[in-house]
């Protein structure tokens, strides 16, 4: 096992953090996990060497996982590399996984059944950015199927607009109740993905919005903004009871979408609205519906 000293690393019977200890072959972190039989929580931060292809992580019992920019000495990578590493979690009693990171080359998420929540911030680098978004169309479809039985997901605004650019086939969340979804700078990207995610989320009990508001996204031609799907979402009709808008400006593309839940929307019980007027002053709504 190839583990170079870094900062810290704390080792309890059942919790592991892994902070600046860089593994530099695929096998380093998978030998050390194998050595933790009754891992209960991990979270690793900058630990990755720059030439490892695959992150394993082999844990039975492992109930929390968090994975945070995980090249070591990540902020000051001047040249990522070509490849990136494929993450590949065998963790069947996984229940919260937080990931921020880079966009990987490729995910292999297996048996995450009893997956609760998932916080999900992943993001292109500059790099990756540039690239043919092709390229890794197929490691996002991948990584969002794995989280197909998730309960609670919170998608960032930049891991959005990685799903819009990387076009990625999108799996039905069956056991989904609840749905975040971060503010992003491109709001087409909030307006193409809203109807897929709510067809494909049968069961969706909440829905946040972070901001969104119409705008020119990433220097493209500004396109058509809120488009309804053809045919109402079965969440719609009987699940969806509550909906919040953690920014709303009252524009013209987002008094569309809450009309759109107001009238098309069977069981709603509650809007939240944190409303941010032209004085730039905030007030909070609540609207319920009239019996």
């Amino acid at each position: 096992m190839a583990l170079q000293k870094g900062w810290v690393i704390v080792m309890a019977s059942t919790n592991l953090m892994l902070e600046r200890y860089v593994d530099t072959d695929d096998e380093s972190i998978d030998s050390l996990i194998s050595g933790c039989p009754v891992l209960d929580e991990l979270s690793m931060r900058e630990c990755v060497g720059i030439d490892v292809r695959v992150v394993k992580i082999l844990a039975p019992v492992l109930t929390s996982l968090a994975m945070y920019y995980l090249y070591f000495n990540y902020w000051e990578i001047m040249d990522f590399p070509e490849h990136s590493y494929k993450i590949v979690l065998e963790t069947p009693s996984l229940r919260f996984l937080d990931n921020m990171d880079n966009v990987a080359e490729g995910y292999s998420l297996q048996s995450l059944s009893h997956l609760a929540e998932a916080p999900i911030s992943i993001f292109q680098t500059t790099d990756q950015f540039e690239s043919d978004n092709s390229d890794y169309s197929e490691a996002v479809s991948d990584f969002l199927k794995g989280l197909s039985s998730v309960q609670r997901l919170s998608l960032s605004g930049e891991f959005m607009g990685v799903m819009y650019a990387a076009n990625c086939q999108m799996p039905k969340f069956h056991c989904m109740t609840y749905l975040e979804l971060g503010a992003t700078g491109d709001d087409t990207v909030v307006w193409t993905l809203l109807p897929e995610l709510l067809e494909k989320s049968p069961y969706l009990g909440a829905l946040v919005f972070g901001e969104v508001h119409s705008g020119e996204p990433f220097g493209r031609e500004p396109v058509q903004c809120w488009n309804p799907p053809q045919s109402v979402p079965s969440c719609l009709l009987f699940h969806l009871k509550e909906i919040e808008f953690k920014f709303f400006e009252g524009q013209k593309d987002e008094l569309k979408l809450l009309d759109y839940f107001l009238n098309i929307a069977k069981v709603w019980e509650k809007v939240n609205m944190h409303y941010y007027n032209r004085h730039r002053n905030w007030t909070a709504v609540s609207i319920t519906p009239r019996h």
